[in-house]
Order: C-alpha cells, then sequence, then structure tokens
C-alpha cells in the first residue's frame, strides 16, 4: 500500500469533479431536467462508492484518490476488509451508469465537440483510475483495480 500525496489526492479528485461538471453543462445545453438529474445520480455514486468500497479499503481513514478514505468515516462505520460480490458489482454498475448517461445524450443531439470533450475527461479518469489507482492500491480483491 502506497501513500497517497496531496497532488496526488486533490488531483484525481478534482478530475472527478471537472468530469461531473463538464457531464452536467454538457447536458443543460440542450435539456432543462436531465442535468439536475445527473447531478443526484454523481453524488448518489460518490455516497455508494463510500459505502460499497471506501468501507472496506485499507485506506478507509486515510488520503486515496477519491478522498473517500476521509470522507467514509464521517458517515460510515469500517467494515470488514474483504470483496464482497454484491457490493464490488453495485459499485461498478455504478460508475459505468455514470459515465455512459451523458454520453448516450450527447450522441442523441449530435453534439460532437461536447461528446469528445465529455468522453476524453470521463473515459481517461477511468484508465488513470484503472492503472494508477490499481497500483498504489493495498487490497488485492479491490474493484479499483
Amino acid at each position: 500500500m502506497q501513500v497517497w500525496t496531496d497532488r496526488e489526492a486533490y488531483f484525481s479528485f478534482a478530475w472527478f469533479i471537472c468530469w461531473v461538471m463538464i457531464g452536467t453543462f454538457s447536458l443543460w445545453a440542450h435539456n432543462l431536467v436531465l442535468p439536475y438529474m445527473y447531478i443526484m445520480y454523481a453524488m448518489a455514486v460518490y455516497l455508494g462508492q463510500l459505502y460499497f468500497c471506501c468501507t472496506r479499503c485499507a485506506y478507509f481513514g486515510k488520503k486515496c484518490y477519491l478522498l473517500g478514505g476521509i470522507a467514509a468515516p464521517t458517515i460510515f462505520a469500517e467494515r470488514e476488509k474483504k470483496p464482497i460480490e454484491p457490493d464490488d458489482s453495485l459499485s461498478a454498475a455504478f460508475w459505468f451508469i455514470l459515465g455512459i448517461f451523458p454520453a448516450l445524450f450527447l450522441l442523441y443531439y449530435q453534439d460532437w465537440i461536447l461528446f469528445v470533450v465529455y468522453s476524453a475527461l470521463a473515459y481517461g479518469w477511468f484508465a488513470y483510475k484503472k492503472y494508477d489507482v490499481g497500483k498504489k492500491c493495498g487490497d488485492n480483491w479491490c474493484p479499483s483495480k
């Protein structure tokens, strides 16, 4: 398990926030209801991540890529550090839906510029999570790997 520097932790969290803000803006540019649904869903995904993954993580109570290790103890109690199949599958499904939600509507509205910008931020973040976060993870079963 490696220690996250302040710069790494805040960079990845800022990237996540920027991704969600661009997704919200891209939906707002075409629809008045969808951005609110997306923001609420993004908050639900973050809270779900805190419960499903961060409460079982080696970084519980410590700095990590989503600052979940610091945020989770303020809301949830620590759980047993082992893989739990429904939790891991739900977390992965929630993240997938968060990433694909605006992209589908941008394709429908044929807004190619916002689609490319959003896709670069969202899927770049997923690649960063897979290749950088996964290397630092202290759990062999971690869904971030």
